[in-house]
C-alpha cells in the first residue's frame, strides 16, 4: 500500500479545522506552500514511524531477554514488516506525541500564513 500526503493529512493528530483546511486546499494550493506542507507531513509521518520502529524493536528485545522469541538474521526485516503494517492500518498515527504539537503549530502557523496572503 502506497501511502500519500493526503492519506497523511487524514491520519495525523491533528485538529480537524487544519485537516478540512488542508484538504479543501490542497488542489488549488499555491506549489511552493504544498511543497512546504508536505514536508511538515512527512516529517512527522517519518517521526512517528521511527518511534514505532523503535518501540517494536525494544518490545521484541525484551521478549528475546526472556527467551520468549529468538533473535536472527531476519530480526530487523521483521520489525520493520510489522511497523509498516501498523503504520498501514493508522492507529499508530492517531497516537499524540511532544513532537506532534510543534507540527501542529507549524502547520496552523504555515496555514494562517497563507491565508492573509491569500485574502490581504
Amino acid at each position: 500500500m502506497k501511502i500519500t500526503t493526503k492519506d497523511i493529512i487524514t491520519v495525523l493528530p491533528i485538529s480537524d479545522t487544519i485537516k478540512r483546511s488542508l484538504l479543501d486546499q490542497w488542489e488549488s494550493m499555491d506549489q511552493d506552500a504544498k511543497f512546504d506542507i508536505e514536508q511538515i507531513l512527512w516529517d512527522a509521518y517519518d517521526a512517528i514511524y521511527d518511534i514505532t520502529l523503535e518501540e517494536n524493536i525494544n518490545l521484541e528485545l525484551i521478549k528475546a531477554s526472556q527467551e520468549e522469541v529468538k533473535l536472527d538474521n531476519e530480526f530487523y526485516k521483521r520489525m520493520r514488516e510489522k511497523t509498516d503494517k501498523q503504520m498501514q492500518e493508522s492507529n499508530v498515527l492517531k497516537k499524540d506525541t511532544s513532537e506532534l504539537q510543534l507540527v501542529r503549530e507549524k502547520l496552523e502557523k504555515f496555514i494562517n500564513l497563507n491565508n492573509n496572503n491569500v485574502n490581504g
